[in-house]
This record gives structure tokens, C-alpha cells and sequence, in this order.
């Protein structure tokens, strides 16, 4: 019985040791690796934001929007969507109403409460 009780007992002071050693490692590990503060992660995401916008942008002059023209047998123009845009405030820019929301989903097979993304491409009526 003594002797279940001493193997216990080392095999416990094994396991606490090596749970020790791997907490003191990863502790070192973390300590090792360069903590971001709140502004860098600021800045990186600014960088990020304007080299997606850069991308977005990029090919086209100053002065040039977002309309591309089709190239020939299409019927209309093709509009690529820019952040913060909705079909509502696209159908506003171009054509200063409302009321061509519902043709613009036709051309693209949308429905009205359907979501677009930022570089997604519309073609216009």
C-alpha cells in the first residue's frame, strides 16, 4: 500500500513539473515575440485600407469614375461598387432617382435585399 502511495506521489511531481516547464516556455515564447500596441494595429489597418483602395483604383486616371463602358453587345455600363455603397445611393449617383433599383437587380439577378460587396461589378440599364 506504502509503496502505490510513493509511485503515486512521484508520478504527481512528474506531471507538475513538466506542466511547470511548459507553462515557463510559453511564457518565454510570448515574451520573445514583439507586442502590438493599439496604435500600430491602427496604423497597419490605415495601410491596409488605403492599399485596398489603391488596388481598387488602380488603371484609372484621375477624374475617371467608376462607370466602365461595355465592351460591344452589352447593354449598358458596368459600375464597381465602392465601400458604402447600395444599390439605393447607386441608383441616386447615376441616374438622381430611385426608381431603377429594380432594373439594376434584373441585369445582375439580384433581388432588392440581396447584399453587394466593394469590387463587385453592375452592369447599369
Amino acid at each position: 500500500m506504502r509503496r502505490k502511495r510513493k509511485r503515486n506521489k512521484r508520478r504527481r511531481k512528474g506531471r507538475r513539473r513538466r506542466k511547470r516547464r511548459r507553462r515557463r516556455e510559453e511564457k518565454e515564447k510570448k515574451e520573445k515575440e514583439p507586442v502590438k500596441t493599439n496604435t500600430e494595429v491602427r496604423k497597419t489597418e490605415q495601410r491596409d485600407r488605403e492599399q485596398d483602395a489603391d488596388t481598387e483604383s488602380y488603371g484609372k486616371e484621375s477624374g475617371e469614375s467608376d462607370l466602365e463602358e461595355a465592351g460591344e453587345g452589352s447593354q449598358g455600363d458596368i459600375y464597381i461598387v465602392r465601400k458604402g455603397d447600395t444599390l439605393l445611393s447607386i441608383s441616386k449617383k447615376i441616374y438622381g432617382t430611385d426608381e431603377n433599383i429594380s432594373s439594376i437587380c434584373k441585369m445582375n439577378g439580384l433581388k432588392e435585399n440581396d447584399f453587394i460587396y466593394v469590387g463587385q461589378k453592375l452592369i447599369l440599364p
